[in-house]
């Protein structure tokens, strides 16, 4: 058996402690200020931890005012025109290796007897228009079938054809060519 401050208990027999023992209406008072207290704590925190808080987003703020200061405008109106034209690019060179197969293409269906003038290409109709010259109307006459032949070539539109007092036939085309992704 224990020895409880001098005491010997049995085992049956448990020792109370006075201060804890509360009776009647005075238990529902200690649970009553018990709960005021628990909450009192929890206030205290919660505006601890608010004022923690205000401060950090206060500090936090300051930080930030102090990098928009510091920020080059010139250089982000520099970067952000870059990236646009970037993108620009990129398309622009995408496109260009689809347009350097076409003309690679389209060169190698020239009749050696025309002779360009101008030429225009338009990248959202797929088109090729050109102005030139001719020796002959045959030679005009087989140009446009060698590219109606053509796989890279849809249709041919001719918007004028006249002969010149040279002896030359002047002769104005429009290619839709073929496009593939």
């Amino acid at each position: 058996m224990g020895d409880l401050g001098g005491l010997q208990l049995l085992p049956s027999q448990k020792r109370s402690y006075a201060a804890l023992r509360v009776q009647g209406k005075s238990r529902l008072l200690l649970i009553a200020f018990m709960l005021l207290l628990v909450l009192g704590v929890a206030y205290v925190v919660m505006l601890v931890v608010a004022n923690q808080v205000q401060s950090n987003v206060a500090a936090t703020e300051q930080n930030i005012l102090a990098i928009y200061k510091k920020r080059n405008k010139t250089d982000e109106e520099k970067l952000l025109n870059f990236q646009k034209q970037l993108g620009t690019t990129r398309t622009l060179l995408q496109a260009h290796t689809i347009w350097s197969a076409g003309f690679i293409g389209i060169q190698k269906l020239i009749e050696p007897r025309m002779k360009f003038l101008s030429f225009q290409a338009d990248t959202d109709k797929h088109s090729y228009s050109f102005h030139a010259v001719a020796d002959s109307y045959t030679t005009v006459a087989k140009q446009i079938a060698a590219l109606y032949g053509s796989a890279l070539v849809q249709d041919v539109r001719v918007s004028a054809i006249s002969a010149v007092a040279n002896g030359q036939v002047d002769v104005t085309m429009e290619l839709i060519l073929t496009y593939h992704e």
